[in-house]
């Protein structure tokens, strides 16, 4: 019995600080308000990827990957999901993978253009994640100009690869 308000401290202590964790991550990544399933996963996506870039927890990126995977199942050609799950490529090694969903990404841009609102550093080998469509709120960046940069980085870290190291 004499152990039971230590017991009740730190449950409490433990209570606030995922209490306060989940909201900081709320105040970070607040859910979609507007837009359909393919929105909300796309904006679920871009926190999850985000978590990562923080602190490194492979989960997060396996969230992600999950969430986009299901977007390009509704929408095959959603140039978002395409452009996000290839920083996800990246962030796995998987380049020639990368390099194909970037490539699929552009083709979908020339048929239809996408206005997006852009994540603030390109955090994963200089990768650069699109947060969500226009139609979500801001945004007002071509996301063309944004995939041809990543394409052009994971050719250049393919060829890095392929180089032979200078000794």
């Amino acid at each position: 019995m004499k152990n039971m308000p230590i017991k009740v401290t730190v449950f409490m202590i433990a209570l606030v600080f995922c209490t306060g964790v989940a909201l900081a991550q709320y105040a970070v990544c607040p859910p979609a308000k507007i837009g359909g399933p393919v929105e909300k996963s796309l904006s679920a996506a871009f926190c999850n990827y985000e978590s990562y870039t923080v602190d490194k927890k492979a989960v997060h990126l396996d969230k992600a990957k999950k969430l986009l995977e299901g977007v390009l199942k509704k929408e095959p050609d959603n140039a978002i999901a395409l452009n996000n799950l290839a920083a996800i490529m990246v962030a796995e090694g998987k380049l020639d993978k990368a390099d194909t969903l970037l490539g699929k990404a552009l083709e979908s841009l020339k048929a239809k253009p996408c206005l997006v609102r852009l994540n603030r550093v390109c955090a994963v080998n200089n990768i650069c994640v699109a947060v969500e469509p226009v139609e979500m709120g801001e945004g007002n960046q071509d996301l063309e100009p944004m995939v041809k940069f990543n394409k052009e980085m994971v050719k250049e870290m393919m060829a890095r690869l392929k180089s032979p190291k200078a000794h």
